[in-house]
């Protein structure tokens, strides 16, 4: 049983520093015991630090690097017809009801990035109207900006003709013009690289995203779209590879523009549709559960 702490506040103190010295002592002499106890074995004495992604929780089916590459060869989706270059990708780009500059500026900057897209003006029709008028012009990809006090809150990518529609919140949006030492875009077709998607759910979200662009990169335009997704938020960066004079030295410079995609909803179907099956909506859960 524990004495109790005096009444006079300076012994009480002196009891407490004297009480943490001796715990960290005691700390240091365990710590030189696990260190002459590991260098007898050959090991290394240090301990390995914990991460969130070491504390994972897993939610969902993951899967390992060789069975993600067999889930895309074999898999059989919406996106399909894309991946097998049946269908060329085609995506139309529209801003919200009432869409400010920087909305505009936005829209302008993934035109430069996704090949084959296009800008019309939404106008006041619906989300579902949009989707069918852009369906019925022979459109595979719809994207819907959103923007709340003059700020880009939100992004819908929705899938034609049948879906599905996901719905993102944008996250540290950053304009080319605002990233030192950018570089231009060139006309050139990029290189689209899908990182760190490991469960089922991760893999559809990325052929979704994938869809979007051409299969055929021209590498000679040195381009890259790197979608790497870390603790469920995707992170989008544009860049360029530069050579040196001797073609033996490359470094990146980054194009821009600079956000992040943070999944909120995804449905099996187009937006207006009541029955459509919900194949994902974003709820509270512990800071070790990731669905991507």
């Amino acid at each position: 049983m524990e004495r109790p702490l005096p009444k006079n506040k300076v012994l009480r103190s002196k009891i407490r520093q004297r009480s943490k010295y001796m715990k960290k002592k005691q700390k240091k002499k365990e710590k030189e015991q696990r260190k002459m106890e590991a260098e007898a074995r050959g090991e290394d004495w240090r301990k390995q630090p914990l991460t969130l992604e070491d504390k994972r929780v897993s939610v969902g089916d993951d899967f390992s690097a060789g069975e993600r590459l067999a889930v895309d060869q074999f898999i059989s989706d919406e996106f399909s017809p894309v991946f097998s270059g049946t269908i060329t990708p085609k995506v139309v780009i529209v801003p919200g009801l009432k869409a400010t500059r920087i909305t505009y500026t936005f829209i302008s900057e993934l035109l430069q990035v996704i090949p084959n897209s296009v800008f019309f003006k939404r106008k006041q029709s619906s989300l579902a109207q949009a989707s069918a008028s852009a369906s019925q012009k022979g459109f595979t990809d719809l994207i819907v900006m959103e923007e709340n006090r003059k700020q880009i809150t939100g992004l819908f990518h929705i899938h034609l003709p049948t879906g599905p529609c996901a719905y993102y919140r944008i996250r540290n949006y950053i304009p080319c013009k605002n990233i030192v030492g950018h570089g231009r875009s060139n006309p050139s077709k990029p290189e689209v690289i899908l990182s760190h998607f490991t469960t089922a759910l991760g893999i559809r979200v990325a052929r979704m995203l994938g869809a979007l662009f051409a299969l055929e990169p021209e590498y000679s335009g040195r381009q890259v779209v790197t979608l790497h997704n870390q603790r469920d938020f995707i992170f989008f960066r544009f860049h360029r590879y530069q050579f040196d004079e001797q073609g033996k030295k490359v470094s990146l410079q980054e194009q821009g523009p600079r956000f992040t995609l943070l999944l909120q909803q995804l449905i099996k179907g187009l937006p207006g549709d009541d029955n459509a099956e919900v194949e994902f909506r974003k709820r509270k859960a512990s800071k070790y559960e990731f669905f991507l």
